[in-house]
């Protein structure tokens, strides 16, 4: 089996945003219209994150990136999750990607549901595995980057590592994971696992 890169959003999963006061002008609150707050959590937006996976081995690796820290600047993290069996042939044994997933569901993704791809990347592995160890080594460094929707966010890692194998990604437009990863999913075969019902299928084909 060839290096894989599943790109993966949680498409039920809620951010969180700082709120912020609208003070709307005086002759709108005579109109009855009142001052108010924007909300603090979003849905339809979801949260990224990068699976990769070691052909040779079935060694896997889930990474992601996000404001996990108490300052809310932003720092990529690992997850540990189960490695995927290969069978006598080297193909992946099904059964135990759909225990990565569920693994990456209740570890990463609030237990919800997935929307992902999966992309060969022949020989990638270790292109992949060091950028998103070096975006973790990132997280000491005092003047790094801080998280930002539009520029430095949780796509940008899922983006940034798929890159790092080589892989075409569509023009970012739209920062929204669940808008993005619709996009990928355009130009690769189509994972999706629902961890309520355990369906883990490819291309709309339970596996």
């Amino acid at each position: 089996m060839d290096d894989i890169c599943v790109p993966i959003v949680f498409v039920e999963y809620i951010i969180s945003v700082p709120s912020a006061k609208v003070d709307l002008p005086k002759f709108v609150n005579r109109l009855g219209i009142d001052d108010f707050s924007t909300p603090d959590k979003l849905s339809d937006l979801g949260h990224a994150g990068c699976l990769i996976i070691q052909g040779k081995t079935g060694g896997t690796r889930y990474y992601e990136y996000g404001r996990y820290d108490s300052a809310a600047k932003g720092v990529a993290r690992r997850k540990s999750v189960p490695d995927l069996k290969l069978d006598r042939s080297g193909g992946p044994v099904w059964s135990t990607l759909k225990s990565v997933m569920h693994a990456v569901s209740q570890k990463a993704g609030h237990g919800g549901s997935i929307s992902a791809a999966w992309i060969a990347a022949p020989g990638k592995f270790g292109d992949m595995q060091k950028y998103a160890d070096d975006r973790i080594k990132q997280n000491s460094v005092s003047t790094r980057e801080s998280y930002g929707f539009f520029t430095n966010s949780c796509l940008h890692l899922m983006k940034g590592t798929m890159e790092a194998a080589g892989i075409d990604t569509p023009i970012l437009v739209n920062p929204s994971p669940v808008s993005y990863i619709a996009e990928i999913r355009d130009d690769f075969p189509q994972l999706d696992y629902n961890p309520r019902t355990k369906v883990l299928k490819l291309d709309s084909k339970p596996l």
